[in-house]
């Protein structure tokens, strides 16, 4: 009777140690595993292409749960795009223009990673990442503009999904800070993804089939993006991203392009907003990436739970 339970016993432990996530960390990036493949990689150092588009705090590369590489960084039909980031075209000081964070123009980011946890089946990142203004900003723009706290939390749920929730807020460090997206039509702005793919992205909701425009569609709260991110790789991942569109100040609608570009649930849009020197601004996001079918019903599922952890 012995073996059995002994085997139990082995077979019990193997589970509870298997495919654990695990930060390792160098000069510049903080990147988790799980087990021995790569999820992504959180850039906390400096990061520039020929001395241009210096940039921080955002994830690349992200991969998919069968290991194609889902993001793009330096691409070069829009070098300053750069995997999943957060920001904005218009950041002002009162009257003055400090810069242009989208652009990484006049703007540095200073990351300071106060905490991560992984476990076997979750994982997350805490930082506090500030704003300064660039060597050559205007006389009399404070060198602290910004203290944005980040908090990324990672959850595997079987073989097949892999959940990423960002939970972002600004708070100004000085009076009159104000953020915008591109000041057009379009009015794109925030929380973003460039995406790889070889082919033109597809996307749809619960509703169907989702067609980009030049300017925002109106998609609710959830999109999902589809295409071929690896040839080689028989089981593709698809990315969903999920926002809250109730509670983000202006929201635009979804800003989507099929290929060359970033996906981007755009706010505040061409008119600027100010962040309070007292309460953040809050905005949270989902990223979720399956890989095979998977119903509209269980998307919208998973979202109803992003929704409800606010």
């Amino acid at each position: 009777m012995r073996l059995p339970i002994l085997v139990l016993g082995l077979t019990f432990i193997g589970y509870l140690n298997a495919q654990p996530f695990e930060f390792r960390r160098d000069l510049d990036a903080l990147t988790l595993y799980y087990g021995e493949q790569l999820c992504f990689a959180y850039q906390t150092g400096t990061l520039a292409y020929a001395d241009a588009y210096p940039r921080s705090n955002y994830l690349h590369p992200v991969y998919g749960l069968g290991g194609a590489l889902l993001t793009q960084d330096f691409p070069e039909d829009h070098r300053h795009h750069r995997g999943v980031f957060w920001t904005w075209h218009q950041l002002f000081a009162g009257d003055v223009r400090v810069g242009d964070p989208w652009l990484c123009e006049g703007i540095r980011w200073e990351v300071k990673v106060l905490e991560t946890q992984a476990r076997r089946k979750r994982a997350s990142i805490e930082a506090i990442v500030y704003w300064m203004a660039g060597p050559d900003a205007p006389q009399g723009v404070p060198d602290t503009l910004v203290r944005e706290a980040v908090r990324i939390y990672i959850r595997q749920k079987g073989q097949d999904v892999r959940l990423l929730d960002f939970d972002i807020q600004l708070t100004a460090m000085a009076p009159g800070i104000r953020i915008g997206g591109s000041e057009d039509k379009k009015g794109y702005g925030g929380f973003s993804v460039r995406l790889n793919t070889t082919n033109p992205l597809t996307f749809s909701n619960g509703n169907g089939t989702v067609t980009p425009q030049t300017t925002a569609v109106e998609a609710g709260g959830w999109v999902r993006a589809s295409g071929n991110f690896n040839a080689l790789l028989p089981e593709q991942t698809s990315v969903v991203m999920m926002c809250e569109p109730e509670e983000l100040p202006q929201f635009q609608g979804w800003i989507l392009r099929k290929q060359n570009s970033m996906q981007n649930p755009a706010f505040p849009g061409a008119m600027a907003i100010k962040l309070s020197q007292q309460e953040p601004l809050r905005f949270r996001n989902r990223m979720l990436l399956h890989r095979g079918p998977m119903k509209d019903k269980k998307v919208e599922l998973l979202y109803r739970q992003f929704l409800r952890k606010r």
